[in-house]
């Protein structure tokens, strides 16, 4: 009943069948231990001596069964056994966007989605075409939406603005961050283009 690759499910229903085999068996022997009971008794040689060996037979058959059942419980076991947990790395890196813990490595977080490993931008940080100072992972300028460039990326011309669209700076009040109406990232007041994915504010 041992092998390399056991099939619990399987070895159950071939140690039932085996069983089932030996019960009828038992039922012939038991049969025929009745009428070698009564032929001795009538001959007055009735003893154990008489008997044994039919008994002997019905011994090694019980025998059998019992370890057939012990079989089918140990493979029962093995089925009701609850599969080994999956390997889990613990946690012990910060998204810095949402502080939700997340596995050393990723590239993005699972929580917020944000790329966590980015490349830095060469060329400082300032915006290349007005100057403007930007933050660590945004991909266009704020004031003039011009694409950051990166080590990763492709220079992407900025979106032509419409000069007559344009407010005269000494125009412009402060008010309440702006919301992007594309990502709903927030950039600040007088901000013209969202700092994460350049859009028009």
């Amino acid at each position: 009943m041992d092998g390399n690759r056991i099939n619990p499910k399987r070895e159950i229903t071939r140690s039932k069948a085996r069983i089932k085999k030996l019960e009828k068996e038992k039922d012939k022997l038991i049969h025929a231990l009745g009428i070698k009971a009564w032929e001795t008794y009538k001959e007055g040689n009735l003893s154990e001596n008489s008997l044994s060996e039919i008994l002997s037979q019905i011994e090694s058959i019980e025998s059998e069964i019992s370890n057939c059942n012990t079989y089918i419980q140990e493979m029962q076991a093995q089925i009701l056994m609850p599969k080994a947990a999956p390997f889990t790395q613990t946690a012990t890196f910060i998204c810095p966007f949402c502080q939700t813990p997340t596995i050393p490595g990723m590239r993005f977080c699972g929580n917020c989605g944000k790329e966590l490993i980015s490349p830095q931008p060469t060329a400082g940080s300032n915006c290349p075409s007005c100057g403007t100072p930007y933050s660590a992972g945004d991909r266009f300028c704020s004031n003039c939406g011009a694409a950051i460039v990166t080590e990763k990326q492709v220079v992407v011309p900025p979106p032509p603005v419409d000069a007559k669209a344009q407010v005269p700076a000494e125009n412009l009040v402060a008010t309440a961050p702006k919301t992007c109406p594309s990502c709903g990232a927030q950039s600040e007041a007088d901000a013209v283009f969202c700092g994460e994915c350049g859009a028009r504010l």
